[in-house]
């Protein structure tokens, strides 16, 4: 069986941090576990239908999230999926979440799976329900949009999310994001859409390992 595609560039380092006027994306630790927790409990029927599952369940606990996040950030540290929380300035309230992992781990199809190249993610993201309303999850996409311009090294971006999130979909249409297939993900809540990031600069890899490059040497 062929090794799957490599997920993000070994030699360069994982953006740590972001700062907006209105949020913080940071790296999501076990820290987080109560500010998280809150969030969740906050906006339970919105994450089940984001999810396609019943989690969080009703009797979910601030250690059954303890898990979670312990395992959310072993795969960070390991480079297997990134995960990031999104706080508000003060970084006292858990406003949503951002999950980056491999494409390919997502596709079972062998055809398909043969077209994907190294680098390449898959972007999830939801924002607590009292923010919806202010259209957070609009600014968040904007603004991740510009951080994967300006700051990653992936190959590809491609966004996804469930077919029956109908207000997730309107938004990656409305920023320009372009629609390109539909995959059954069973464990993730039914047929979810992929929408690329189609103006995501493919050269940005070779640019950034030749910037590294030229730091090291100098």
């Amino acid at each position: 069986m062929p090794s799957l595609p490599l997920f993000y560039p070994s030699e360069l380092d994982v953006p740590s941090r972001l700062v907006t006027a209105v949020f913080t994306l940071t790296p999501l630790t076990p820290d987080h576990v109560e500010v998280d927790y809150a969030a969740l409990l906050q906006s339970k029927t919105m994450l089940r239908l984001w999810s396609g599952s019943d989690w969080p369940q009703d009797d979910f606990t601030l250690a059954d999230n303890l898990e979670d996040l312990e395992w959310h950030w072993l795969e960070h540290q390991e480079r297997m999926a990134f995960t990031y929380t999104v706080l508000n300035p003060e970084e006292t309230l858990c406003l949503g979440c951002v999950y980056l992992t491999p494409l390919a781990a997502l596709v079972t199809d062998d055809d398909l799976l043969a077209e994907l190249g190294d680098y390449e993610t898959a972007v999830r993201f939801w924002v607590t329900q009292p923010y919806l309303a202010e259209n957070l999850d609009r600014q968040l996409l904007q603004t991740l949009i510009n951080w994967f311009n300006t700051e990653w090294a992936f190959s590809r971006v491609v966004f996804h999310t469930r077919q029956v999130n109908e207000q997730q979909l309107a938004l990656l249409a409305d920023e320009g994001l372009d629609h390109r297939y539909n995959l059954s993900l069973p464990r993730r809540g039914g047929t979810h859409q992929f929408w690329e990031l189609t103006k995501y600069m493919a050269v940005k890899t070779a640019s950034m390992v030749a910037k590294s490059a030229f730091a090291d040497w100098n």
